[in-house]
């Protein structure tokens, strides 16, 4: 991957998740903690702002789920929705990994791109 910025190099591995998932990610965001979004590549009927909200709003509960329940660090949340699913993905102590997956996507394999992208992004982020 050539130095390009931040931004640029987060947006390059998220096209590189749509395009390896074979048409099962159809929106993928990388969000802070803070609500800022770093990249996105979503449909243009999904606002990114409150996409990202929305994100951290599940996050934080499946947080506050894991603690109160003594289930170690949140990994993973899944929506299965009847028209689509919402993967959300810890990217390190910095980002969280957001995806929007057709209704009918193969969640293992998208979760195994997805894994594979948030190391990506973390490696990403140490360098700036």
């Amino acid at each position: 991957m050539r130095r390009q910025g931040l931004k640029e190099d987060i947006e390059e591995l998220l096209m590189n998740l749509k395009e390896k998932t074979w048409g099962d990610i159809l929106g993928v965001a990388v969000v802070r903690p803070d609500g800022t979004v770093m990249a996105s590549a979503l449909p243009r009927e999904i606002g990114e702002k409150r996409f990202a909200a929305m994100a951290l709003v599940v996050l934080g509960t499946a947080n506050r789920v894991c603690d109160e329940l003594g289930a170690g660090n949140m990994v993973q949340v899944i929506i299965d929705g009847s028209k689509m699913k919402a993967i959300l993905m810890s990217a390190g102590e910095k980002a969280l990994l957001a995806v929007l997956a057709s209704k009918d996507a193969n969640v293992k394999s998208a979760l195994s791109e997805m894994k594979r992208a948030s190391i990506e992004v973390k490696k990403v982020m140490a360098k700036y």
